[in-house]
């Protein structure tokens, strides 16, 4: 059941993901956020792009660092549901590839991220569930602050904000995002249904980078959802009612 479990945390991070975009959304029409966030916009818009080709769908306007601006507008793809789910799916999933090749080249020593917990666990044993869960999340910030002075791990910041912000699905495409979740779980379960093991050197090293850049997201979401809610409501809390009393 760790292949359904994976899937089931990776649901969890898009709606993370979604979160984050909900929260900074206006910001991230702005010009300089966009130039700030310029690696993560230049591999998405290109697979965006890529995508649309494939797909049929003739690309209008193309604005990746405009003010206020859509980055990409086109129209409906040729390829109907395929290529809208092409157009929405592509582009995430390479920029999160992306993201684990960065983690190959940027790898920080001594730096080992705990599993997340198995979500059977979370019927099985609640207790156990959210422990192993806080364990992760503890783990993540004491492996992030005993390499905080390695630049290897800024650059994986970095690269993280750049993925949770540029690879955020939009609403429109959530659904298209939904069903190759609902397809990954159905595989997971056939995995597990007819016993398939592989058992090769190569994939368990390949598997472990995709988990770990994946793990490395997760905790970068979660601490930076925290963060965000802490000053958000410190700035309600102390700046805005103040000013409003003014």
């Amino acid at each position: 059941m760790k292949a359904l479990s994976g899937v089931l945390w990776f649901t969890i991070l898009i709606l993370l993901m979604h979160a984050l975009r909900d929260i900074y959304g206006p910001l991230l029409r702005r010009r300089v956020v966009k130039i700030v966030l310029a690696p993560g916009v230049v591999v998405f818009l290109f697979f965006k792009i890529l995508a649309c080709t494939i797909a049929g769908a003739r690309v209008r306007e193309i604005k990746p660092f405009d003010d206020r601006a859509d980055l990409l507008k086109y129209e409906k793809p040729t390829l109907g549901f395929l290529g809208e789910f092409l157009i929405a799916v592509l582009p995430l999933a390479c920029l999160l590839l992306s993201f684990t090749l960065l983690c190959v080249l940027c790898s920080v020593r001594g730096m080992r991220l705990q599993p997340l917990p198995s979500f059977p666990l979370l019927w099985e044993a609640p207790r156990a569930f959210a422990s192993g869960s806080w364990h992760f999340l503890e783990g993540f910030f004491l492996a992030s602050w005993k390499a905080i002075g390695n630049w290897r791990l800024w650059i994986l910041l970095y690269g993280a904000v750049n993925v949770l912000l540029a690879g955020a699905p939009p609403l429109k495409d959530l659904k298209h995002v939904a069903v190759a979740l609902a397809l990954a779980a159905l595989a997971a379960l056939a995995v597990n249904a007819l016993s398939i093991e592989i058992h090769s050197p190569n994939f368990d090293n390949i598997a472990g980078r995709l988990v770990g850049s994946y793990l490395f997201l997760f905790g970068a979401a979660i601490a930076w959802i925290a963060l965000s809610v802490v000053t958000v409501g410190a700035w309600r809390l102390f700046f805005q009612d103040h000013s409003e009393r003014r």
